[in-house]
């Protein structure tokens, strides 16, 4: 019988008598108490981390329309902020796969990325001019650079490289 029934957390009913608990480390009490802890437990699927991280790499996913999709699945999953942080802790466990030592100015890495950006006037409402987010990373220090400037107007380069003209 459970003798803090009132205590925050306690069921009330506890399968064991107290003086049972000196004997259990912390997981087993844990577990006596509140159940596994694992998200399955409380009624929370467990979610597939490696689909999720696959979905990141879609142009335009955020971790927040990911939740949002979930949430909207199970609503008595996760809240974000838990959401991203089962997410980030799965995602250090991940292997780097690709290390590269660069000697002191040696690269430059540089990149356009994400998607041309409309730029509003304050006062008509209307977009003003289109900008385009510039970013230039050092190699070796990894010290970054980004700048915002009015699109160029052009497609964006191909994957392939640059083309030639055919003779």
């Amino acid at each position: 019988m459970c003798d803090a029934p009132n205590r925050r957390g306690c069921p009330g009913r506890c399968p064991r008598a107290w003086t049972t608990t000196p004997y259990l480390d912390d997981d087993a009490l844990h577990g006596l108490l509140f159940g596994a802890r694992d998200g399955s437990a409380q009624g929370r699927p467990l979610l597939d981390w490696a689909t999720v991280h696959k979905e990141m790499r879609r142009k335009g996913v955020t971790l927040m329309l990911l939740w949002l999709e979930y949430k909207e699945a199970n609503p008595d999953g996760y809240a974000y902020t838990q959401f991203t942080r089962l997410y980030k802790a799965w995602k250090r466990s991940l292997d780097v796969v690709m290390r590269q030592d660069h000697k002191a100015g040696e690269r430059l890495f540089v990149d356009f990325p994400g998607e041309i950006l409309p730029i509003y006037d304050p006062k008509t409402s209307q977009v003003a001019m289109r900008a385009e987010l510039f970013v230039a990373a050092l190699g070796a220090s990894g010290t970054r650079r980004t700048s915002l400037g009015r699109s160029r107007g052009r497609g964006r380069p191909s994957a392939r490289g640059p083309t030639r003209p055919s003779s």
